[in-house]
């Protein structure tokens, strides 16, 4: 959330439709994961007399309505800006889409670190376990004889 109001702000300083689409995409991502949430929990619910059927189908009409609305609240920005015809400041606009690269990048790096090292200490983990399994099978195969 806080990221969606910082490109919004500067979507709206700089008049760029890119920073304001996806502030308004952020914010009905949000928006979605709390009707999509609802919706989980509502299609849960028992069948009553007035919904013989029951609540299975909330989440699908629920999606399809967060998309409808997505693409018109899309549409309602670009009509505007083609009707006024502003002009845009796009140094504002790239520092603020360059700083959101970097962090996404930054994001994927050190998720790909911690990925990597968590895979090597299940293996090294694997592999001590497998040779102290190993030299225990052999001193009580010793011991035997």
């Amino acid at each position: 959330m806080g990221f969606m109001t910082v490109q919004a702000v500067y979507g709206y300083l700089t008049d760029s439709l890119g920073l304001l689409s996806d502030s308004i995409h952020m914010f009905f991502d949000c928006v979605a994961l709390a009707v999509g949430l609802f919706a989980s929990v509502m299609s849960k619910w028992p069948p009553s007399e007035r919904f013989p059927y029951g609540f299975g189908k909330v989440e699908t009409l629920s999606g399809f309505a967060n998309g409808v609305f997505l693409i018109l609240e899309i549409m309602f920005e670009a009509f505007e800006r083609l009707l006024e015809g502003r002009e845009t400041k796009r140094l504002g606009e790239l520092f603020i889409s360059i700083y959101w690269e970097y962090s996404r990048l930054a994001l994927m790096a050190t998720i790909m670190v911690i990925t990597t090292a968590t895979a090597i200490l299940i293996i090294i983990i694997i592999i001590t376990g497998t040779l102290m399994l190993m030299a225990m099978a052999m001193a009580i195969t010793t011991s035997r004889s």
